[in-house]
């Protein structure tokens, strides 16, 4: 362990050496504290503060995937080159404790630079979440009629809104639920015995056809014109009536182009005051509505129903990945800020690995080029998932999908669509 410690000291002492590196990590510290000063963006508290962390977070991933490509692929091979890793080896240490100690000194500076820009970050976040208005005033205003009020009264609960809804949306930590499904290739399998049992199958529709129809018709949540999908969401924390929770959810449509809208209708829990909430909204985007807390049940179980009042023939497809699901305050934004650090230091920690070990093998240049193609490699996987599970979001023959709208409620206990 001695030995793996020294060479990562030798690697980070021979980083600090390289006036380069130094100046880009000044230029990166530079850029992080004007960022709230020099960003453009819509105006709004919440615009403010989501770009400045946007834009943060972005800029310090770039410059350590820089930092660990260039740092993890020429620790080994310039030493190679120049001879000097010979005065290593000859000590009583290993290859693997070589390969070790350099990705260390890789990993302990990826570390401190973002240390240093997560403090950086939360100190402007919290300098742009300031309130924007004076509470002692706004208690006076709230309590004139709309009559009397002027258009400093006006900006003074314009700026309330916009401080709420920044704390309550984007400077929380929220827990993901998503609805309680079976198992797919159960559901799809058993609806195609289902519709071949009774003989509602299109003449000269192949197994292997049929079973992807519906494969996607499951995984897309299909919802046709007029019909109503419930879901149940399950380990909620019931909370008050002055607790808000988020439904958040992302839908995409047949014939529909990317830029268009659907009209749908939704109702959340078993008795809703203001009924069902009916709205259209853009396809292939994710929107969120907030939801009183109090309609959790005493289990922790909310129920979601949606219903496609689109006109025309328009199939309304919630993606069973991210298509639906409810978000719940677990903290602060101290804790999303730490997530975020931890998920680029381990992506950092990865490219870095992979440049050390192909600066092993390859000289400079190559090892930089493979390190770099593997990295995006497995960064794009779940890109090119997502696009596979889009492309079997497509329409099934209209035999198909009828049947199966109007006898899946046989294969969900609560995942369930009927007819108005």
């Amino acid at each position: 362990m001695q030995g793996i410690w020294a060479i990562a000291r030798q690697t980070l002492i021979g980083a600090l050496r390289k006036r380069l590196l130094v100046a880009l990590l000044v230029f990166l510290i530079i850029l992080v504290s004007t960022f709230p000063f020099t960003l453009r963006t819509d105006q709004t508290q919440k615009g403010r503060i989501q770009v400045v962390i946007t834009y943060s977070l972005s800029s310090t991933f770039a410059f350590l995937c820089c930092l660990s490509l260039l740092m993890g692929a020429r620790s080994i091979s310039h030493e190679l080159r120049s001879k000097q890793l010979r005065s290593v080896a000859v000590k009583p240490v290993t290859r693997s404790q070589i390969l070790l100690g350099k990705w260390l000194g890789v990993v302990v500076v990826n570390a401190s630079v973002l240390l240093v820009v997560g403090g950086l970050l939360y100190a402007a976040v919290w300098f742009l979440a300031r309130p924007g208005y004076d509470p002692a005033v706004l208690e006076v205003i709230r309590e004139k009629k709309p009559g009397e009020l002027t258009n400093t009264d006006r900006r003074h609960l314009e700026s309330a809104a916009e401080y709420q809804k920044a704390r309550s949306e984007l400077l929380v930590a929220r827990r993901g639920f998503r609805p309680v499904e079976g198992d797919l290739e159960e559901m799809v399998l058993g609806k195609y015995q289902q519709l071949e049992r009774e003989g509602k199958m299109p003449p000269g529709m192949s197994r292997d056809e049929a079973l992807g129809i519906l494969r996607g018709f499951f995984r897309s949540r299909a919802v046709s014109p007029g019909v109503i999908w419930g879901w149940e969401i399950k380990g909620l924390v019931p909370g008050g009536q002055m607790d808000i929770i988020t439904l958040r959810f992302k839908c995409n449509a047949s014939g529909v182009a990317e830029d268009k809208t659907v009209g749908l209708r939704w109702r959340v829990g078993e008795t809703v005051p203001v009924g069902w909430l009916e709205g259209r909204w853009k396809v292939n985007t994710f929107h969120e509505i907030p939801i009183p807390a109090s309609l959790v049940s005493r289990d922790g179980i909310l129920e979601l129903k949606v219903q496609n009042i689109d006109t025309g023939n328009t199939v309304v497809m919630f993606p069973r990945k991210d298509g639906i699901e409810v978000m719940q305050p677990v903290g602060g934004f101290g804790l999303n800020l730490v997530k975020g650090l931890v998920l680029v230091f381990c992506q950092t920690c990865l490219l870095a690995m992979l440049a050390v070990v192909c600066s092993s093998c390859l000289s400079f240049p190559v090892a930089c080029l493979c390190s770099f193609v593997i990295f995006i490699f497995s960064l794009s996987v779940n890109f090119l998932g997502n696009m596979a599970d889009k492309a079997e979001l497509v329409a099934a023959p209209a035999p198909v999908v009828a049947e199966t709208v109007q006898d899946i409620k046989a294969q969900q206990p609560f995942g369930s669509p009927t007819s108005t």
